[in-house]
């Protein structure tokens, strides 16, 4: 096996072929990106540090690496992101994709044996590795998750200061970029990247960005260039160029779909049912129907280790048709005796999707929920209801466990209330 690189008599391990069957090596590579420090419990019940680098080497290949305990206290202080360094004395794993951003195979892991020397620069490796995601990609991958982008910036908005939660001073700026496939998304900047000057972003620039979370908000898919990360204004990439050509031959007139769609810019207003049976999925509307039945609030523990409170609703309205409803927070956890006797609601700002091979409505948190509303929607409704529609046959637009019909009302299930209201309490 032949070694990459030679400084003096030492030889140098290829990243490319780190393994679990190499137990010593000595690697001489670029810190393209490094992590925070954090503290973290052990199984022993005892606190240390560990922070994370992505190492890059003249093979082209970069792996992640982790130093914990002692050696991360050690080393935080000395490694700098984008200088070149000699590495020996860790241990090699399988990479673990929750976490981990590189395309290798195996990460690092530093510990007590750790030798991190810094070296003079070297040329011939560079200063960041893209792995480019093209934007269309992005909405068949499960949130959250980091990606490498490059696209047109097609809007920019103005320089925002605000002091977090925690008390933190923190300055941002969202822009939107979109790829030739047609795609765009919003991504927010921060820090000294959000000051930079405007005309900087301005004219439609190509920009690479390396390090974007992309996050759930308000319904659609939004990015945040992590600290760590990288962004490239000028980029010479062949990605970069071919996206150029088309924002400049037929992007910058293209129809571009924006999967950042908030609930503010994309809601399509109020609609009743059977219309709502035959939209394209996802979509947000408002809702105004009879409240037909209900299930008690359930609480549980989301997979981010968030505490959260839902109760399911189903709601019919004058098109005879009904479909249920998620109510989150404090909007669930109201009395029983507001959701009984069939009152009329109106829901604004509902995200419908498919589920189960059905149709499904969730509250956002941007919406509302008004008992008994004094609109002519609401009244119409009523008067639905009072005349007949509680004895009515209703199609199912959602059946009992969070699914119903995939297209038209066509194919929606006939019930009465009763048998709703029973099927509702079964189950």
């Amino acid at each position: 096996m032949a070694a990459i690189a030679q400084q003096g008599e030492q030889s140098f391990f290829p990243i490319s072929e780190i393994s679990t069957y190499h137990a010593k090596w000595v690697i001489r590579a670029r810190v393209t990106m490094k992590g925070l420090q954090r503290s973290f419990s052990g199984r022993d019940g005892k606190s240390g540090q560990v922070f994370n680098i992505q190492l890059l080497d003249e093979s082209g290949s970069e792996i992640s690496a982790s130093f914990f305990g002692a050696v991360a206290e050690m080393y935080f202080p000395k490694i700098e992101q984008g200088k070149c360094y000699t590495l020996t004395g860790g241990s090699v794993r399988i990479a673990n994709r929750q976490y981990n951003r590189c395309n290798h195979r195996y990460e690092i892991v530093f510990d007590r044996n750790a030798q991190v020397e810094e070296v003079a620069d070297i040329a011939m490796i560079e200063a960041v590795k893209y792995t480019f995601t093209d934007l269309h990609a992005l909405q068949n991958k499960t949130m959250p998750f980091s990606a490498d982008l490059c696209g047109v910036i097609t809007s920019v908005k103005p320089v925002v200061s605000f002091t977090s939660k925690e008390g933190k001073d923190l300055t941002k700026r969202e822009i939107t970029v979109a790829d030739d496939t047609s795609t765009s998304i919003s991504i927010a900047l921060w820090g000294e990247r959000a000051k930079q000057e405007d005309k900087i972003f301005e004219g439609n620039p190509v920009i690479c960005l390396k390090g974007v979370m992309v996050r759930e908000f308000n319904g659609g898919r939004s990015g945040s260039l992590m600290e760590a990360g990288a962004m490239d204004m000028t980029p010479k990439f062949p990605e970069a160029e071919r996206v150029r050509a088309w924002w400049s031959k037929s992007g910058a007139s293209a129809n571009l779909t924006n999967i950042s769609s908030s609930l503010s810019s994309n809601r399509e207003g109020l609609m009743d049912l059977k219309t709502l049976s035959e939209k394209t999925l996802p979509c947000a509307c408002d809702l105004c129907g009879v409240v037909v039945s209900f299930r008690p609030i359930f609480s549980f523990t989301s997979r981010e280790g968030k505490e959260l409170v839902k109760r399911e609703i189903t709601i019919a309205d004058d098109s005879a048709m009904s479909m249920s409803v998620t109510v989150w927070g404090d909007r669930a956890k109201q009395d029983d005796k507001l959701f009984e006797g069939n009152p009329v609601v109106l829901i604004q700002g509902v995200l419908v999707k498919e589920w189960n091979g059905g149709r499904s409505g969730s509250l956002l948190e941007a919406g509302s929920l008004t008992f008994k509303p004094e609109t002519p929607e609401g009244q119409k409704v009523q008067q639905w209801w009072s005349a007949g529609g509680s004895s009515q046959s209703i199609g199912q637009l959602s059946q009992e466990g969070g699914g119903g019909t995939r297209g038209p009302a066509a194919n929606a299930k006939p019930a009465t209330v009763a048998e709703m209201r029973q099927a509702s309490e079964t189950v």
